[in-house]
Formats: structure tokens, sequence, C-alpha cells
């Protein structure tokens, strides 16, 4: 099947915390420093919140229609284009995390030298882009990317979509010709 097994997730959730750790460590080692995630300059919570939380939304969207739509050659150009606008958007904001494994590696390693300091905004930086990949997911599923193979059967994946006999989506209307038949196809 097409689901993937709790150990399996488990398994992804600790790569990416021991990636997180080892890229902060790296940094550590090539800059003497480590980063400390915190709102920079004036800007507030509530702000650093909402850059992580939008462009952590727009990174998932992103990914889920590239990784789940037809194949193309334009993957890595759409992740690292949103990637690069987030960082330049909100990298002045927040330092641009978008990854609760990032934010926990840059914790662990910044509290070598700067104790409990480094986890002061932690909760932010966990939390934002966690609201954030479940915007991102409903939004995937509300243009009608709900249509992936072992999502529950045609008529459950129509409905979630929205979809009827006719096509029509209470939340965007009548559906593009193309996402209607890559729908089709992926069932």
């Amino acid at each position: 099947g097409s689901r993937i097994s709790l150990p399996d997730v488990l398994g992804y959730m600790l790569s990416q915390i021991v990636g997180g750790v080892a890229g902060a460590y790296v940094y550590l080692r090539a800059v003497g420093e480590t980063m400390l995630l915190h709102p920079i300059g004036l800007y507030t919570d509530h702000q650093v919140a909402a850059v992580e939380a939008i462009y952590t939304a727009a990174l998932c969207y992103v990914f889920l229609n590239v990784a789940c739509g037809e194949p193309n050659s334009h993957y890595g150009f759409s992740i690292g284009s949103t990637v690069t606008a987030a960082a330049i958007a909100a990298g002045p904001i927040s330092g641009c995390s978008l990854n609760p494994a990032v934010a926990a590696g840059s914790v662990f390693v910044a509290w070598s030298l700067h104790g409990e300091e480094a986890a002061h905004h932690l909760y932010l930086y966990l939390c934002a882009p966690l609201i954030g990949s479940l915007l991102g997911l409903v939004l995937f599923f509300a243009a009608g990317g709900g249509g992936l193979p072992g999502m529950g059967t045609e008529e459950t994946r129509s409905k979630a979509a929205g979809g009827s006999d006719d096509e029509e989506s209470p939340l965007l209307g009548r559906q593009p010709p193309n996402l209607i038949e890559r729908r089709r196809r992926l069932s």
C-alpha cells in the first residue's frame, strides 16, 4: 500500500532531528557560534509565529503538489524557489527555520554555549511550523489534491475534495479539466 508505517514515521522524525543537530554542529564548527532562534530586531513573537507558519504552509503546499502530482522536472526548482523566497522574506524576521527538527537541532547545540537562553523561543519554532504544515495540507486538499492513491474510496476522495457528479467544489467552484483528469488517473 501507499501508507507509511508508524516505525517509518518515527524513523523519519528521528533522522530529521539528527540532521538538525548535525547541521547546527557543522554551523558551530564553521562559524564558531551557534544560531540562536529568536525574533530578530524589533519583531515580536507573534510576527515570528506568523511568518514561520505562513512560509511553512507555502513550503508544504508546494512540496505536496510536486511530490503527489505527475512526474516532472520542476521538483527542485519549485521547492528551492519556495525556500529561497521564505529565506529572503522571513529570514530577517525569524531566521527562517520552517522545520521543528531544525529548531530542535539548533537549540540542542546552542544550549552548550548559551544555556537556557537557547530554548527561550523554542515553542515558537516548534508550534508555528506544525500549524503551518497543517495549513499547507488543508490548502492542498481544498485545491483538489486529495485524489491521492490509497486515500480511501473514489467516493470519499471526491467528497473530501468537494467534488460531485458535476465536478463542482464548494470551495473552488468548477474545477479545471486537467485537475479532474489527474485525480481520476491517480485513483
